[in-house]
């Protein structure tokens, strides 16, 4: 994992409340790696929307970057109403307003806590001063010049911290509300995907430029016919001593068998912490991006005697799948080919000529060599053809 030290501002806080009926917002922000687009737009009520941006009444699209973290409703009034604790960096943020609001963007690298196990937080009272005073439930705001600097000397990394989990049960600032809501929840994260025959891992990339950079996507590239193995996590986030009955949920691929290969399509949930390792074979190509997705499942059962699996989050990857002609990435077969068709016509044509030389040698040696050569053109060709009509669909 490597550690790095944030130097670009951040423009943008967004927050959502983790001890209320969004919680598994402030969840799935943690089970993508760096560089992908999250799944779905973060959607606010305007009255969630600091009044700065909101006085704009336009879209916004640009290259920002931001902090994403997580908030208390606090009812019971314990006294984190105002605490924000960032969870990771984001960037090319753009929103749209229309009578909602809506916020995409792409998920960063980590916040770096302290190793004492407590969370690094912030009082937005004090950080965001009068705008704060004037909407205590904001959870969307530009940040102050002060605030930024703040944030973007804190370190970050670009893996999730493994101890995060136990984090969110431990911390002083969760020992209410919000753990009654996170105990007992089960989250798929990926980790990797790596191309198996290059043994390399693959990182996001942009995989479809839009017009607006609202619509741009970045997740994983693949290429038809290739195999990736996939690194999953599958965890239960329970406090220490909870009893829950395990084998109640499952995970359950919902890609097309016809489209893509998995070698498991169900993932089922054995206990707390397990690491799972597939792999996947694209069989066609995508018009334009899609989600490889693994829905939880949940097995009926009328036995209440053990607390089971509450909640159970999905995992949504991006990804395209494109096929390369095959003349483009291997242009040697095709001319392979053709220089064996071209090697045969001439052969002939010397064998034609040594016909009426006096050495029947000469003959015999110009009609083997065209022999040979036909053949291995022929089949050149024919594998090259056969390539170029499965992929150029």
């Amino acid at each position: 994992m490597k550690v790095m030290n944030q130097k670009e501002p951040y423009n943008y806080l967004l927050a959502t409340y983790i001890d209320g009926p969004y919680f598994k917002s402030a969840l799935e922000i943690l089970l993508y790696p760096s560089g992908c687009s999250f799944y779905r737009p973060y959607s606010y009520r305007k009255d969630y929307v600091s009044s700065n941006i909101l006085e704009q009444n336009k879209s916004q699209e640009s290259s920002r970057v931001g902090i994403v973290g997580i908030r208390f409703k606090d009812s019971k009034r314990i006294g984190t109403r105002s605490v924000f604790i960032p969870l990771r960096k984001l960037d090319n943020i753009s929103y749209r307003v229309s009578d909602g609001f809506q916020v995409r963007f792409r998920l960063g690298d980590y916040i770096l806590h302290n190793k004492s196990g407590e969370f690094i937080s912030f009082d937005l009272a004090n950080e965001l001063s009068s705008e704060y005073a004037n909407n205590t439930d904001l959870l969307f705001s530009d940040m102050p010049i002060e605030f930024s600097e703040k944030i973007s000397k804190l370190p970050t990394i670009n893996r999730l911290p493994s101890d995060i989990w136990d984090r969110l049960l431990k911390d002083p600032n969760l020992l209410h509300e919000a753990k009654e809501f996170i105990n007992g929840v089960s989250v798929l994260q990926l980790v990797s995907i790596t191309h198996r025959s290059k043994q390399k891992e693959i990182e996001p990339s942009l995989i479809e430029k839009a017009d607006s950079i609202l619509n741009s996507m970045w997740g994983y590239e693949l290429e038809v016919e290739k195999v990736y193995d996939i690194d999953l996590i599958q965890r239960t986030i329970i406090s220490r001593g909870s009893a829950i009955e395990f084998n109640k949920i499952s995970y359950r691929s919902t890609a097309s068998f016809n489209r893509i290969h998995l070698s498991r399509e169900i993932i089922p949930q054995t206990g707390n912490y397990r690491e799972e390792k597939l792999w996947i074979r694209p069989l066609k190509k995508e018009p334009a991006p899609v989600f490889l997705e693994w829905e939880p499942q949940f097995e009926k059962d009328n036995d209440d005697s053990m607390p089971y699996i509450k909640n159970a989050l999905p995992l949504r990857i991006p990804f395209v799948t494109k096929s390369i002609p095959f003349f483009c990435f291997r242009p040697v077969l095709f001319w392979f080919g053709v220089i064996f068709w071209l090697a045969t016509l001439a052969f002939f044509i010397f064998a034609i000529v040594a016909h009426n030389c006096p050495n029947w040698l000469d003959s015999t040696f110009w009609i083997a060599l065209g022999g040979i050569c036909a053949p291995l053109g022929a089949g050149t060709l024919v594998k090259w053809f056969e390539d170029w009509s499965r992929h150029k669909d």
